[in-house]
């Protein structure tokens, strides 16, 4: 048995005992031992970069994510340095294989930070492509470059940076900081930044970043900050296509930002755009998705917004009937069923403060009643 096959089967024998007993025993290997002189030489590697994440990921070991951030570093560059007699096919393989592991270690260990220093630092460009020996060869009438490579760093930057944002806007839900909005901003804005013109990524970037300019309009009350989001917003709405599952979602998205204007400036056109964009996500959802009743509750709001604004009384009416509709397909057991009450009731109110019907203040009081019943103790409802 030669020197590859030895270490595979002491890589291998690790990986067996960690199956069985959880605890692996781990012992870095020379580079020596990581050389491809054939295709056999792949097990080896495969099994240490398994062993590789499995320390990564363990609660126990390397903590530190400096220390992580530089293991990681070394191993890839090392993993990177492909013998010239290796095969082309194999070297692709290599490379996309070894980034991918080591980069999924530092995201199973929720160092999406981490993984990013790192990706960083093997973006491409001329002087690491020259340092990693990446392959340009040519056989026959095909050429293999590093541009599987180069587009697999790249993809990986993307949407770990959009990952890291996506994080923060979690975290901002959670605990409120606005520093947290901020980061994912710039996390958004760096995603787009790496995202080529046509590609279908470039929507989700768009209304992320729109959700978190609308959120920190929420806390600041800075004009540019709800402009920005409804741009993002409405950006990323033009991209995406007519039948897309995403569409809905981000015109539900455009409406309420439109409609956060229009309470903050009064500007009936922006009330007019909040429930125009609400229809268009009810045309394109089935009445019998569970995001149908939260679609006809914005678009409630939106016309109860603007009769009490202009006080025409088709609009409350409207604003009724979309309520009323919200609640029949709504569940019994649906957690959001005691908001979709709460909210219809609070139309029915302002209908009986406007014209002064004593039906409707009867079954405002009764939809209240139902909402209060329905709800945990610590509601706000």
């Amino acid at each position: 048995m030669d020197e590859a096959g030895e270490v595979a089967l002491k890589y291998d024998a690790q990986l067996a005992l960690y199956n069985a007993q959880g605890k692996p025993t781990f012992e870095e290997p020379t580079v020596d031992q990581l050389t491809y002189d054939t295709e056999e030489g792949t097990r080896p590697l495969a099994s240490y970069l398994s062993l590789l994440r499995i320390v990564h990921t363990n609660d126990g070991l390397l903590n530190d994510e400096k220390v992580l951030l530089q293991r990681g570093i070394e191993h890839t560059e090392k993993f990177l340095a492909i013998p010239e007699n290796m095969p082309v096919e194999m070297a692709n393989k290599h490379h996309l294989g070894s980034i991918q592991t080591i980069c999924d270690s530092l995201v199973a260990r929720h160092s999406i930070t981490t993984a990013i220093q790192l990706v960083k630092l093997l973006r491409p460009n001329d002087s690491l492509e020259s340092s990693l020996n990446l392959p340009t060869i040519t056989h026959g009438n095909l050429t293999e470059t590093n541009d599987d490579f180069n587009s697999l760093i790249n993809t990986l930057m993307r949407s770990m940076t959009n990952n890291a944002g996506v994080e923060c806007m979690e975290r901002f839900k959670h605990a409120g900081d606005v520093k947290d909005l901020e980061e994912a901003i710039l996390h958004f804005n760096e995603v787009l930044d790496h995202t080529p013109p046509g590609s279908a990524e470039r929507a989700v970037c768009f209304a992320n970043l729109g959700s978190a300019f609308s959120s920190r309009f929420a806390q600041s009350g800075e004009v540019k900050d709800i402009d920005s989001a409804i741009e993002r917003s409405s950006e990323g709405i033009s991209l995406t296509p007519l039948d897309s599952a995403d569409r809905p979602g981000g015109l539900k998205d455009l409406g309420n930002s439109f409609l956060s204007r229009f309470k903050w400036l009064g500007e009936i056109k922006d009330v007019d755009s909040a429930i125009k964009r609400c229809r268009e996500a009810i045309n394109l959802t089935p009445l019998h998705s569970v995001d149908c009743p939260g679609y006809l509750t914005n678009l409630g709001n939106s016309f109860l917004c603007r009769f009490e604004r202009l006080g025409e009384a088709k609009d409350i009416d409207s604003a009724i009937e979309r309520h009323q509709e919200a609640v029949s397909l709504a569940i019994l057991n649906n957690a959001e069923r005691p908001v979709l009450l709460n909210n219809l009731g609070l139309a029915l109110q302002s209908r009986f403060d406007r014209l002064g019907k004593v039906e409707d203040i009867d079954l405002a009081i009764k939809r209240k009643s139902e909402a209060v019943r329905l709800s945990p103790l610590d509601s706000a409802v």
